[in-house]
């Protein structure tokens, strides 16, 4: 017995066989290949963790930075004026060790995360994770806000509607 298809959706994806009883699901879009899916899903959201990674180092190191001015001293005779931020304002670099500690890494198929590694400062032995938590949270210069990743996820959304439509 012949099945006739019942809706348009249903006529474009079936074609005939040569026998006039059978037909056959023709699902050639990359959409249907579960490892193309896969890993094109896998490949935005790494993507997307890396441009958030990216976008925090940079709002970091290009800031706006309008603490207090100080002078340190590293060596006989060297001293250097280092600008802070303020309360409320990105962490101000110094030594680049809490920028370079900021990581994005995956965690799962679908899933990534960005955080700040235990990188050890080598002049002051401090840890970078343990000094971003005290920045942060102590002292009010955030490094990463609830808007940033507001807006991460809205453009991961956006990027993932559009990829939806170049696997159809």
């Amino acid at each position: 017995m012949s099945r006739t298809p019942r809706t348009f959706t249903e006529r474009a994806f079936y074609s005939e066989n040569q026998s006039s009883d059978t037909r056959l699901f023709n699902a050639t879009s990359k959409i249907f290949d579960k490892a193309s899916r896969q890993q094109a899903v896998s490949s935005l959201v790494s993507k997307n963790a890396r441009e958030f990674k990216r976008l925090t180092q940079e709002r970091m190191t290009k800031g706006l930075h309008s603490g207090r001015t100080y002078k340190k001293r590293k060596g006989a005779g060297f001293t250097r004026a280092h600008r802070a931020s303020r309360r409320g304002q990105r962490p101000a670099p110094d030594s680049g060790t809490l920028v370079n500690a900021i990581r994005s890494q995956p965690t799962g198929p679908y899933t990534a995360k960005v955080d700040i590694a235990e990188k050890v400062n080598p002049n002051s032995g401090t840890v970078a994770s343990k000094y971003g938590e005290i920045l942060q949270e102590k002292l009010g210069r955030p490094i990463m806000t609830a808007k940033d990743a507001a807006e991460a996820q809205v453009k991961l959304t956006r990027e993932a509607t559009q990829l939806v439509g170049t696997l159809i």
